[in-house]
């Protein structure tokens, strides 16, 4: 009877062994098993602030574009500008050149004028 009785106290060792490295087991997989939901919270948490990000980053290349937009605008308007200024400073020199012109010419015909009359 004790080779049975120390049989069956060696399987009880057997088995209380398995049952711990089961424990074992079982707490490293329930450990896996955390993890693995952490970190799929976090990817979770990453795409979406990936996904903001990227509505942001067009956010912002459409502003980018606009402001594009605008500067080649003004850019036009401002050299529009200085052409009409520039054809403005022209039409007003070549009027005062003109004005010259007319006013020798006046005082020209002035002096000939006088001239006849002093004869006549």
């Amino acid at each position: 009877m004790q080779a049975h009785q120390q049989q069956v106290d060696e399987q009880v060792g057997i088995i209380e062994n398995l049952h711990r490295q089961l424990q074992s087991e079982s707490s490293k997989v329930a450990g896996a098993e955390a993890q693995r939901t952490r970190l799929e919270a976090e990817r979770r948490e990453v795409l979406s602030d990936v996904g903001v990000l990227e509505a942001d980053m067009r956010r912002v290349r459409d502003q980018a574009e606009s402001f594009g937009k605008d500067l080649a605008q003004l850019r036009h308007d401002k050299e529009q500008e200085r052409l009409r200024s520039a054809d403005q400073a022209q039409s007003a020199h070549s009027a005062k050149q003109e004005i010259a012109a007319l006013q020798n010419e006046l005082q020209l015909m002035q002096r000939r004028f006088a001239q006849k009359q002093a004869q006549a």
